[in-house]
Parts: C-alpha cells; structure tokens; sequence
C-alpha cells in the first residue's frame, strides 16, 4: 500500500474529472472501483461504466467492436458535457 508502486494510494486532492471504463470479469474491477470511490470521497466528479461482457483493453478495439465505437461515444460526450459546463460558468464569472 505504498503510493510509490500504485496510485491508488497517492492523493487523490484536486484532480480533474475521471471517468473509467471497466469489465465486469477483469482483476482490475476492484481497483477502478476503490480508485472511483477514493476519488468520488474528495471531491471528484467520477463516472464509472462497467462493460458486461467485453474484455480487458476492448475500448482500443473501436474499428472491429461495436461496443468500443459505443464507449468511445459515450466517452466523447462525457467530457464535451465537462467542457461545456466550465465555458458556461466562465462565461457567467464575466458578466
């Protein structure tokens, strides 16, 4: 548990946004939920989909896997919504 061999034990404090993309039956499940949880508990605005049925890695697979163009959409828009919300509220801070 020593934050120089897994992030998962550093600071979690000021990060940006994450959003993580997980299989349900790979080893990492654990870890991107306790790496969600920790950051959700400081403040981070965290989403987490879990994928059923894929594999490891099957988010680089957009060209074969249909559900890799899907997550790849739903990625894209998750961060234009972030993108958005901070030019709206820069916006409003100049007015």
């Amino acid at each position: 548990k020593d934050k120089r061999f897994s992030p998962l034990y550093g600071d979690f404090k000021g990060l940006c946004p994450m959003y993580f993309t997980v299989c349900a039956t790979e080893i990492l499940l654990d870890d991107t939920i306790f790496a969600a949880e920790k950051a959700y508990k400081n403040g981070i605005d965290v989403r987490v989909d879990i994928a059923p049925f894929m594999m490891h890695c099957f988010a680089y697979k957009v060209n074969i896997l249909p559900e890799a163009y899907i997550q790849t959409i739903m990625v894209s828009d998750w961060m234009m919504d972030k993108q958005r919300r901070k030019q709206r509220e820069s916006m409003r801070s100049r007015l």
